[in-house]
């Protein structure tokens, strides 16, 4: 009975101790920030907009709903430039060099210019809810006939890989033919870092992954998505799946130290937090803050969920290593 009492008592003190040390290094670390005025970086939003990707300017994008579509998008290489518009949910075929299907609301258009030559296509749905296809070369309307095909044919994959149209049906399609590997390979070919965010989030939405696809789900994402927002993105639509699974959590803790930006790593190290991971899950997000460059981004994270790591006592070693990397005086 009295050992029973001296335990409790002892944890008592103990609790009483740290929560003085984390109310100190909480007090310390506000006012640090206070006097050099930190502000969370706040760089998260989509990198669509004049993203600049080997000499190609996007000047437009905008993408809203999982559901369809509503997209504007400019290339602007040189003396050659394309312009997309489309709204609502479509549909294209196995080969991709034809639309197969458009929303009752849906619309596509299609204009690409080189030199003194363009070429327009509009798809729309008929009274029949069939596409519609309306062709201009030179702004004068023409005939869609087997030139007209051959050009939608060769055109029409790189911008359905670029602009995410229909990313979920074509998604689902290569999976069913080829499988998780096959939209891997297919994320590979896509040079815009939104639209591979979009088909990652396709891909792993499909069923419960196996672990060889989170894993290298993980690993390409850390190599081949450039922009920190997007692949933040990613991470946090993506925790549940990887943190639930030790074999995989290490790959994405991994992919999150791939993140440059000490705002978007902050962001996505918060994000998990705020899931209540377990022990093991917190210890590798406090070996993660730990190369958070910016003082103010990483204090920011420990003061933010100091509650949960005063209530994990296996992650404290942790939390002081990551308070004593903090370097401001």
């Amino acid at each position: 009975m009295l050992s029973s009492k001296l335990n409790k008592l002892t944890s008592r003190r103990f609790a009483v101790m740290l929560g003085a040390v984390i109310f100190l290094f909480t007090l310390t670390v506000v006012q640090y920030a206070q006097m050099h005025s930190i502000l969370p970086d706040q760089s998260h939003q989509s990198e669509f907009v004049a993203q600049q990707e080997r000499g190609r300017t996007i000047t437009e994008f905008n993408e809203t709903g999982d559901d369809g579509s509503d997209i504007r998008i400019r290339y602007n290489d040189g003396d050659h430039s394309l312009e997309i518009k489309a709204k609502g949910k479509l549909e294209f075929s196995d080969d991709d060099a034809d639309v197969k299907s458009v929303a009752r609301d849906g619309y596509l258009m299609i204009e690409e210019r080189r030199g003194s030559m363009s070429r327009r296509l509009e798809v729309s749905p008929n009274a029949a809810a069939q596409p519609q296809r309306s062709y201009y070369v030179r702004g004068q309307e023409r005939a869609f006939d087997q030139e007209a095909r051959a050009w939608l044919a060769e055109i029409l994959p790189d911008v359905i890989r670029n602009t995410a149209i229909g990313a979920r049906a074509r998604v689902q399609r290569i999976f069913r033919q080829r499988g998780a590997g096959g939209v891997l390979d297919e994320i590979s070919l896509i040079k815009s870092d939104g639209a591979k965010h979009i088909y990652f989030r396709e891909l792993l939405a499909i069923g419960n992954p196996d672990t060889t696809t989170l894993r290298r789900a993980a690993r390409q994402a850390a190599r081949e998505i450039s922009s920190d927002g997007e692949k933040a993105n990613l991470l946090i639509e993506s925790a549940d799946l990887y943190l639930g699974n030790e074999a995989v959590a290490p790959d994405f803790f991994q992919t999150i130290g791939s993140i440059s930006s000490d705002g978007e790593h902050r962001r996505v190290l918060s994000a998990i937090l705020k899931k209540s991971p377990n022990d093991e899950n917190i210890i590798r997000t406090l070996k993660s803050a730990r190369k958070i460059s910016s003082d103010g981004e990483k204090a920011s994270l420990l003061i933010m969920h100091s509650d949960l790591f005063l209530n994990h006592p296996s992650s404290l070693s942790s939390l002081f290593v990551a308070i004593n990397s903090i370097s401001s005086d």
